[in-house]
């Protein structure tokens, strides 16, 4: 079988245009209109893989140092005497629910960051003469810069010289003060020529040529050390612990070093340019620090050790943030203005992090954006309400949400297949800015440069030359039914705690109880003053396999089953359900004056009233959307066995794999991101689509050859 896996996640296209059922005034709940209808809908939920539902309740008497621990929700049920059983809070139903209605109604973008832009590590290179180091005197209380001191031209100094004159590793902190006496050597590592990357700086490396700052005056002409985050350079760090000379006693090159600016200034206002400020946030978003520590509190300015592979300290840097604090030394490119300092970029490190260009909002169609005017609703907030969570300038109170017409009761236990503790392996916040798979890039439409150093992948790189390409569409994992077959199972299969081992010590790693596959749950829906149509939409949502029954598939009387996700750990395999539903409403006229229906509605015919007025096969709008859900909802329509993201190994369907072949693999990543130089590109990878014929993605581990100089078109 070739070495290829399936991304856990795919999308289902947005709709095209706006629908004249788009945006409209909703129904109101002054009165009950004589053509609407209300009642309830039983929901009966079948989990098909285990239900996790984590960070509901915290059981702290179960954590572990930094590792989390979260039990199912539990509560007393009348028929279960004092027995508390495991249930599903209708929060938790209703977020679910709604998410799968605003695809199939077309609705709008209601969670969504219009204002995200992705941060991308940066290609090692000399910065430019315009970037120096910065020392933050006062910030505000959102961490941005008030008063900032400038430095001087920055030298580097291997950390074991910086420690033999502070007095050991304990002192090489960032902020810490020294003296540079001696003059600093260029350097320049890399190669030379046409598409090639060299970097140049200054390094000090004997401690003869530095010395402690004066007791008495300790700022006069003294340099402020950058301790910086280690990232990639493995090699450095581990050739850093010690100060090696050659067999004249000069320092040999390498090792890990520390930045050092001289003073320049005494402290100076700092106006820091919006676009600075939120670049920087934006680069700050991806860096480990953020993903990895939530468990410290946003204000904590606590130094962060630097360690040796073996792990003897090094040195102490800041944690990195979206905010900075006084006494956090950073690069930044600035000028000088008005007898202040005007900041246009800043970083933590002199190869960190920089954002990509073009805004979320622009990525996606305008009329799918969040609705704002409880008056101007689309097909979801008329039925599931709406809120305006931005502010308003006006100091004039404005009314501008909408209460929705569906209520969500707990889902109560009918059998429960028993509850399993699981150790998750560690999984980091979403990945927008990999345009590989979250962007819609046409090859087609442009050619390659000879050199495209940012990458076809990144927002705003020259695949970005005409227009922001969009995103995708709506975000989907996929569904499983036989979650024993998942990668992440059949590792865990015979070593339940093989992650929790492999990944000890790590702030992301988590314990969570579980549910067990074919626990059944039952709730029920309240429905008021909803339209046939609307009502029919709601029906859809909560059982999509009578949406696609009614579209010309039997779903339910073949092999085919439909569900959605409810609860955490999708990637995994966790929380595919499948429902059935049973409809009990009526018009006002036969809930309140007994006036007999002339034909009631169930749940067949409130779905086939949803798809009457959605002409899909003619109407664009809806047209790439339904056949995408279907195949996006539909149970194993991935196969199972290779549902992981790029691994580290070979996923075979034959084996158990074990969690070190599950490891991310960042290759992939690499060598598919559009870039290339003189002598090897990296073809951007095609993520397929959920209505794909095939799903499946080659894993790559090397990068492509160029066949010529000539640039070329990449595939």
């Amino acid at each position: 079988m070739p070495d290829v896996f399936v991304n856990p996640y795919t999308f289902v296209g947005f709709p095209a245009t706006p629908t004249e059922h788009r945006r409209q005034a909703p129904a109101g709940h002054d009165r009950i209109a004589s053509d609407r209808y209300s009642g309830t809908i039983e929901v009966t939920i079948t989990a098909c893989s285990p239900l996790l539902l984590r960070n509901v309740h915290a059981d702290e008497s179960g954590a572990q140092g930094n590792v989390p621990t979260s039990r199912f929700p539990r509560r007393n049920f009348p028929e279960s005497g004092n027995e508390t059983q495991p249930f599903v809070p209708g929060s938790s139903l209703a977020g679910a629910v709604r998410s799968v209605h605003e695809i199939l109604a077309g609705g709008c973008l209601r969670v969504f960051d219009g204002d995200f832009v992705p941060g991308y590590r940066d290609r090692a290179r000399s910065r430019d003469a315009s970037w120096k180091l910065l020392r933050i005197v006062t910030v505000d209380d959102d961490g941005r810069p008030l008063t900032v001191q400038t430095c001087q031209e920055a030298v580097w100094i291997p950390a074991p010289a910086a420690a033999a004159v502070l007095g050991d590793h304990s002192q090489v902190r960032t902020g810490a003060h020294l003296r540079v006496d001696g003059t600093p050597e260029k350097v320049t590592f890399g190669r030379a020529g046409a598409n090639s990357v060299q970097v140049s700086r200054l390094e000090i490396k004997n401690p003869q040529d530095m010395t402690a700052p004066s007791a008495q005056d300790p700022a006069r002409g003294d340099s402020v050390l950058l301790v910086s985050p280690p990232g990639t350079r493995k090699k450095a760090l581990k050739d850093g612990d010690r100060l090696r000379l050659d067999k004249n006693g000069k320092p040999i090159p390498g090792g890990y070093f520390v930045a050092a600016g001289r003073l320049a200034s005494e402290p100076l206002p700092a106006i820091v340019s919006d676009d600075a400020w939120q670049g920087y946030r934006a680069a700050a978003a991806g860096a480990d620090d953020v993903r990895q520590d939530d468990t410290v509190p946003k204000h904590d300015a606590a130094s962060v050790p630097v360690r040796h592979p073996d792990g003897r300290l090094m040195g102490y840097r800041f944690r990195v943030r979206r905010r900075l604090y006084p006494s956090q030394v950073v690069w930044a490119r600035y000028r000088h203005a008005g007898g202040g300092v005007e900041v246009l970029e800043l970083a933590v490190s002199a190869i960190w992090r920089r954002p990509g260009r073009g805004a979320a909002s622009t990525r996606v169609p305008p009329h799918l954006l969040a609705c704002r005017s409880a008056d101007d609703l689309c097909p979801t907030c008329r039925v599931f309400g709406s809120v305006d969570p931005n502010g308003r300038d006006s100091a004039q109170a404005e009314q501008r949400a909408y209460r929705g017409h569906v209520r969500f009761g707990d889902a109560a236990p009918v059998s429960i297949a028993g509850m399993t503790t699981v150790h998750l392996p560690p999984l980091g916040a979403p990945r927008p800015g990999a345009g590989q798979a979250y962007l819609d890039t046409d090859l087609d439409q442009f050619e390659a440069a000879d050199q495209d150093e940012l990458g076809y992948r990144e927002w705003g790189s020259s695949a970005d030359n005409k227009s922001n390409r969009q995103l995708r569409g709506r975000k989907q994992y996929w569904l499983t039914g036989q979650a024993g077959r998942r990668p992440y199972f059949r590792a865990t299969e015979h070593k339940p705690g093989a992650f929790h081992q492999e990944h000890a010590g790590s702030s992301m790693l988590s314990t969570a109880e579980s549910v067990n596959a074919e626990s059944v749950f039952q709730a029920r829906v309240t429905v008021e003053n909803l339209s046939a149509v609307e009502l029919g939409g709601v029906v859809a949502a909560l059982d999509p396999a009578l949406l696609f029954a009614a579209l010309g598939n039997p779903g339910k009387s073949t092999d085919d089953q439909y569900g959605w996700h409810l609860g955490g750990g999708a990637p995994l395999g966790f929380g595919t359900v499948s429902t059935d539903v049973v409809v009990d409403v009526a018009r006002p006229g036969t809930r309140y004056l007994g006036v007999p229906e002339e034909a009631p509605l169930n749940a067949e015919s409130a779905v086939a009233a949803f798809v009457a007025a959605h002409p899909w096969k003619t109407a664009r709008p809806l047209r790439n959307v339904w056949p995408h859900a279907r195949a996006a909802l539909r149970l194993d329509r991935a196969e199972p066995e290779l549902v992981w993201y790029p691994p580290a190994r070979e996923l075979s369907p034959q084996s158990r794999p074990s969690p070190a072949d599950l490891k991310p693999s960042f290759e992939f990543w690499k060598y598919s991101d559009g870039a290339s130089d003189r002598n090897q590109e990296n073809p951007l990878a095609y993520f397929p689509t959920a209505g794909d014929d095939d799903v499946q993605i080659e894993r790559r581990t090397r990068p492509v050859p160029r066949p010529g100089q000539d640039g070329g078109r990449r595939r």
